[in-house]
């Protein structure tokens, strides 16, 4: 399941022409029931030669024969990477015919990827298995790549033997590429791969430890990457029937850690398991803290998670998960030509909810069982479907049936550079026009060889390709979103900036980035998961030098990053380029990332504590205010951020976790120059304390202290709220949908919060404060919802449906924050649009492709409809540069 939680900062009254988000699942659920057990390590192998079973489930399963070759035939010895949407992954080695055979494994999708010593990782679109099918891919390599390597021990220094290494580089919205280059450890515990140069995420994982994750910047001489494992925890357990008590066979058990990113490559989102015939399950290779647990079972599930704390090592015996029948959504997936879609994923999520997803029969239609209560939307995509903004689906007490799920035929934009060359292509909205629709979110791709390029699918909106080549040439292609196929983008010598990269005692910093971004009144930063993605960006060699090729001619910013977070500049770097200039001698002076922070955890008592894991999180506000604030130009007119949290993507921008030692210290090294968030957890999850604004080079202590749970009765003037969203704001964030008038979160850390409650019969806000080890009880009075109504059109009166809209708080002339953690709501056919709100000065959005068009203040009265009646987008409003 994927979900991104998107901030675009409006921070001019311009605004910004780019709405971003993706949503597949919602927030996870807290939990209310804790069970705890003695400690005990596992070990299982990784991997097969030849052929391999793996996952049956209650999708079936499925066969896949995999071929990998070269130019010099089949390619024995290599290893192929099969890696399910959830669940574990599964390495094969090709045999003397470079045949690889999966047989068995679960009915879903799959990626496969494969990779040998030498040889450039290839990666194919994920692929699905349907029951009892046998499928055969064929996958051909080509040699080169350069050395990554490194030694994988546990945190006593031992080695790890048979750790998997899985390694990719970064694209688009800093996910790793499809490309997995994959290798084991040798008795020493090393390892070596070949990967591409640039911005590399490289795991580990073994069945003993917990999985690790860094990104390293890959430059022509290679790289070397350790890691320092921690032993995992296991979970065992038994799925049962909560009404016949009899085991449950093939039900999917999913363990979630309630706090923390996971670890991209080396697990999935979330770590899943099918339990076997006896209604088991064993989940090992777990991390300290606290897990959540759930499983399903065709219209089973179970009601509410199941509370898991594990401390280093620690082994959980004896967990009973009670599954019972569950409310259901079911209906059609249908396209422009209202005909059914077979096989295309649909999904279902919102906030507060679990999501799911099921893949459409040959009929189009589709079923999710054992739903909670909440309010879903419903959306469905594939390679060649884009989801027409999805459908709503509120559960309160019965099933909903007959959803009609909408998709639109996406376009696949196909062509080639010329002259034919490796280059990267980015698209972007074309911003001399304002499509009149929300666009489609599409990452940048990188050409084959011989320069052809694919990109899609995509939406009907006028873009810009621009192309960045390795050879220094550049160019840019206007399409109109009609004519997609074999495009030739003409590329020539552009403009380029070089120098070095050096720290403030004057040595190279190697394998670093510099990024150049357009320096102007108007300026854009991406920020994916603390990492800045905006910019053309070049890696530094080992003497630090740099080159910035294939640039337009004008004005320019420099800025220094590591693995995607700014180094701190002693000055700021400009630099104005002409047509086809060579810009030389352009060198930056930053402070490295040495930063530390060390201290010492003590427990509630005020003793130093052992063992607890601690780990840093930059703020990413305070990293947005300081590179804004170091700026001293100060004629910017607007400046907007797009900021988002990528959960297929992980936190990979995050340093390592440490544990405490025996008199509970800990030290966190290289950090950059900013502020963070230490956080520190231990006894298996039931103590937790944290740190706040904390810069580098400090000395802090952290108390851990006991969490506990909030609680509390919803009612409007009707009696109990029948379902309604909360929200809670503080030292956590967390959110979840509740039924019946009654919520409790758990596992909350002790602090002041802001509580949110929203429903369709009122909304709430109130002030509380927690303390350690008391529950938290309060009562919330719904104030009746404002009701905004209205009709989009565009400049010549057309209705727009299928626009989203927002109504958020009137924040004043300085600007506005939207916080997106799925699709907002959104127009019918007709341009109609209801949408509840508090009853505050408010101010309404149309989220357009170009500048949003913008009605404020809105005086809205609780209980009370504003009918906007028609509202034109603005034509004549100017998108931003």
């Amino acid at each position: 399941m994927k979900r991104v939680a998107v901030v675009v900062l409006l921070l001019a009254a311009a605004g910004v022409g780019f709405w971003l988000w993706r949503g597949r699942g919602g927030t996870p659920a807290t939990s209310t029931v804790t069970q705890q057990g003695s400690a005990a390590k596992t070990s299982t192998g990784s991997t097969t030669s030849g052929t391999a079973s793996a996952g049956m489930d209650a999708e079936g399963t499925a066969n896949l024969v995999i071929t990998v070759t070269s130019a010099d035939g089949p390619l024995a010895g290599a290893n192929v990477r099969l890696a399910p949407d959830e669940g574990e992954v599964v390495v094969l080695e090709t045999d003397d015919k470079g045949i690889a055979r999966a047989d068995k494994i679960g009915a879903g999708d799959w990626k496969i990827s494969a990779s040998a010593a030498g040889y450039v990782a290839k990666g194919l679109e994920s692929k699905t298995l349907k029951k009892n099918e046998t499928v055969n891919v064929a996958l051909t390599l080509d040699k080169g790549g350069v050395i990554l390597k490194g030694t994988v021990t546990d945190v006593s220094g031992g080695p790890v033997v048979g750790a998997r290494i899985d390694a990719a580089k970064l694209a688009g919205l800093m996910r790793p590429e499809d490309a997995v280059a994959t290798a084991m450890t040798d008795k020493d515990g090393k390892y070596q791969i070949a990967v591409p140069v640039g911005h590399i995420l490289v795991a580990a994982a073994s069945a003993d430890y917990a999985p690790q994750s860094k990104t390293v910047e890959v430059g022509a001489s290679g790289a070397t990457v350790d890691f320092a494992l921690v032993p995992g925890s296991v979970v065992e357990g038994i799925v049962r029937d909560a009404n016949t008590k009899q085991p449950v066979a093939g039900a999917a058990v999913i363990a979630r850690r309630d706090a923390g990113g996971r670890t991209v490559l080396a697990e999935a989102s979330r770590k899943r398991i099918t339990s076997g015939a006896d209604g088991k399950f064993k989940l090992a290779g777990l991390s300290p803290g606290a897990y959540e647990l759930t499983a399903r079972a065709g219209k089973l599930a179970t009601k509410s998670p199941t509370l898991v704390g594990l401390g280093v090592a620690e082994q959980v015996s004896d967990v009973e998960l009670l599954v019972a029948p569950g409310l259901v959504i079911s209906g059609v997936v249908k396209n422009e030509k209202d005909e059914p879609v077979p096989g295309i994923e649909v999904d279902a999520g919102g906030h507060g909810v679990d999501g799911a997803n099921a893949t459409a029969n040959d009929k189009g239609e589709f079923t999710f069982g054992g739903l909670p209560p909440g309010h879903y939307r419903v959306s469905a995509s594939n390679e060649t479907y884009l989801s027409d903004g999805g459908t709503a689906a509120e559960l309160i007490d019965k099933d909903v049936t007959g959803v009609v799920v909408r998709v639109k035929t996406g376009l696949k934009i196909t062509g080639h550079v010329e002259p034919r060359q490796v280059c990267q292509i980015e698209y972007d909205l074309d911003r001399t026009k304002i499509p009149e629709h929300i666009p489609s979110v599409v990452g940048g791709v990188n050409t084959t060889p011989n320069g052809e390029f694919s990109i899609g699918p995509a939406g009907p909106d006028a873009a810009v390709l621009t192309a960045h080549c390795t050879s220094g040439d550049k160019g840019s292609l206007t399409i109109d979103g009609k004519t997609t196929s074999n495009l030739v983008l003409d590329v020539q010598a552009g403009a380029s900036i070089s120098g070095r990269l050096v720290d403030t005692k004057g040595a190279p910093m190697v394998g670093a980035t510099v990024m150049a971004a357009l320096d102007g009144n108007d300026r854009r930063f991406t920020i994916i998961n603390g990492m800045v993605t905006s910019g053309v960006q070049a890696l530094t060699n080992a003497n630090g030098e740099y080159t910035i090729a294939g640039l337009e001619a004008g004005p320019y910013r420099l800025d220094a990053l590591d693995a995607g977070r700014p180094l701190r500049p002693k000055t700021v770097v400009r630099v104005t380029l002409s047509e086809k200039e060579k810009k030389t001698g352009v060198d930056l002076i930053v402070d490295r990332m040495d930063g530390v922070v060390s201290g010492v955890v003590t427990g509630p008592d005020g003793k130093p504590l052992a063992d607890a894991w601690v780990s840093a999180h930059q703020d990413e506000q305070a990293m947005i205010d300081d590179l804004v604030q170091r700026d001293t130009k100060t004629n910017n007119d607007s400046l907007s951020i797009t900021r988002s949290n990528d959960s297929e993507a992980g936190g990979i921008g995050e340093p390592a976790p440490v544990l405490t030692d025996a008199a509970g210290h800990f030290t966190i090294s290289n950090l950059a120059h900013g502020k963070f968030e230490v956080v520190a957890e231990a006894q298996a999850g039931s103590i937790r304390g944290r740190a706040e604004n904390v810069v580098p080079n400090a000395t802090i202590t952290i108390q851990a202290q006991g969490i506990t749970t909030l609680a509390g009765t919803v009612h409007g003037a009707n009696g109990p709220a029948a379902v309604f969203d909360v929200e809670i704001e503080g030292p956590i964030n967390a959110a979840r949908t509740f039924t019946d008038g009654a919520f409790e979160l758990a596992r909350v850390d002790p602090g002041d919060y802001t509580v949110r409650v929203t429903s369709s019969v009122g909304n709430a806000e109130q002030k509380v404060k927690v303390v350690p080890n008391q529950k938290t009880t309060i009562d919330v009075a719904l104030a009746a919802n404002a009701v905004v109504t209205g009709k989009v059109v565009d400049s010549e009166g057309k209705p727009l449906g299928g626009v989203g809209v927002v109504v958020i708080p009137d924040q004043g002339a300085g600007g506005a924050s939207i916080r997106l953690d799925g699709p907002p709501p959104q127009t019918g056919p007709d341009g109609a649009f209801r949408v509840e709100s508090k009853a505050v000065t408010s101010m309404f959005v149309i989220m357009t492709a170009g500048a949003p068009t913008i009605r404020r203040p809105l005086a809205l009265v609780a209980g009370q409809t504003m009918d906007l009646g028609t509202v034109k987008v603005d034509p004549a409003r100017p998108p931003p540069n």
